[in-house]
């Protein structure tokens, strides 16, 4: 991102930070986070899959993390939120 508006990474961090509070890896893995929301509630999609498409190479590392920020596992979260019939 900070090449394609030619900033330092430094600078790009910064701007980010002063913009949503967050750093910059910390906004990148919210936005994950709520697309991964976004497909438990909306599809059927696998946990696996739903990790790969928000960029989480290791459905275990997505799995821990998810579990850490949202207090349960995804499926427990798809089954609590989920209107689709699996």
């Amino acid at each position: 991102m900070a090449e394609h508006f030619n900033y330092s990474l430094a600078h790009c961090s910064r701007l980010i930070k002063e913009e949503t509070g967050e750093s910059f890896s910390s906004f990148v893995r919210n936005i994950r986070l709520q697309h991964a929301e976004s497909l438990l509630v909306n599809t059927n999609t696998t946990i696996a899959d739903i990790s790969s498409i928000t960029g989480y190479e290791n459905p275990e590392s997505f799995i821990r993390l998810f579990e850490k920020i949202y207090n349960m596992s995804p499926s427990k979260y798809r089954k609590k939120h989920n209107c689709i019939e699996e």
